[in-house]
Order: C-alpha cells, then structure tokens, then sequence
C-alpha cells in the first residue's frame, strides 16, 4: 500500500514482470527518493517517481533482511543466511564472494550457501550488518581507510586506500569513530578530522 498523505492506493507488485509473489522483506527510501524493495527469495524492485525497474538475475534465491545505500548511490542488500550483495546506479549487481575473501564459488546460489557456512546460524544477521557498516565506517568504495582498518592483515584489497594510519584515520566516519580508531592505535584527537561530513551510520 502507498500512503500520499490523503488516501491509501495499492500498489500493484503482482503484475510487475519477474516478481512471483507480493511478499517484502525489507524496504529502503535511499537518498534520491527512490523506494527500493526487497522482495521474498530473490528479486529486488525499485521505484522512482516516473519508472519500476526490477532487479532479478544474479540476485541470491534468499530472504532479504535489510538495505542501505551509500554515498556513491550504491544499494547494499543482506540476507538472513549472512550473504551480501550490491547494485550499483547503472544496474550492475555484485554478490560478494571469492576476491573478497568468503567463497571460491561464484553461482549466486552456492556463494549464499557457503558464506552461511562460515558461521554459526544465529550470527548470520548481524554480521551482515556489520559488514554494510563496516563499508560505511572504513571500507568506502572509492577510498577505503585501509591504513585504518582492523581487518587489513586478512584483506585481499588491501592498498587500494592509503596505509599510512595517519593519513587514513581521516577516512574513517560514523559515531563509531573513536572505537574504531583506538583499535588500531590512535587516539580521536590525534587523528585529522573526519574527510567529508559524518555520514549516515548506526551505532
């Protein structure tokens, strides 16, 4: 159902091609206005003011348990076995996998079951949390504070950001900021301030 203030309209899902079913499971209003929807076992559905564009091939067959978008306009989707994956403005859709070091796979379907393999059951929600913020806080898409970053000794991306701790720190935002800093050794205050504004982030 669409609320415009005045009256309630349905909003009719079920005739969208490549959308089997009316079932959301996660919702996103992303930064230009566009509502994104993360439909049962696998499509995706966005919609701006003047056009519906459904995501579907490549997408995990998984229940979609949040979405958040970031400051390149990138949407990222978590899904409740712990797999992640991101579509990028002109549609181009990325499941996380081998060069991020989770899985050799590459079949969407087998990277969702190997990455739930990783870990227990019941942490599967939060680390895909934790995953999104982590590329909020540390690992952007253009300049990731690898200098910074907890997760650097292990990372197969490691460089693509600058090393210097210094010089990284300043990369690193969100209210999490001085935890995050004090990790790899430097204070809050001896660190440049935060490149750009705080950004949207959770605790």
């Amino acid at each position: 159902m669409r609320f415009d203030g005045a009256r309630f309209k349905e909003f009719p899902l079920a005739n969208l091609e490549g959308v089997p079913n009316r079932v959301v499971r996660a919702l996103l209003l992303d930064r230009r206005g566009q509502l994104w929807l993360g439909m049962d076992r696998g499509p995706v559905v966005c919609i701006a003011p003047k056009s519906t564009k459904v995501f579907s091939r490549g997408l995990p067959d998984a229940r979609a348990v949040c979405m958040v978008d970031d400051g390149q306009g990138d949407v990222w989707i978590t899904y409740g076995d712990g797999g992640l994956t991101r579509i990028q403005p002109d549609g181009q859709i990325k499941v996380f996998g081998a060069a991020d070091g989770w899985t050799a796979e590459e079949d969407p379907i087998k990277v969702e079951h190997a990455v739930g393999a990783l870990m227990s059951r019941r942490d599967w929600t939060i680390v895909s949390h934790e995953v999104i913020f982590h590329g909020r806080r540390v690992c952007h898409a253009r300049k990731p504070a690898c200098g910074a970053c907890t997760l650097a000794a292990d990372c197969p991306s490691y460089g693509t950001g600058p090393t210097d701790l210094v010089e990284a720190a300043a990369l690193v935002k969100g209210p999490s900021r001085t935890r995050l800093l004090g990790m790899v050794g430097i204070a809050d205050e001896d660190a440049p301030a935060p490149a750009g504004g705080e950004g949207r982030d959770a605790p």
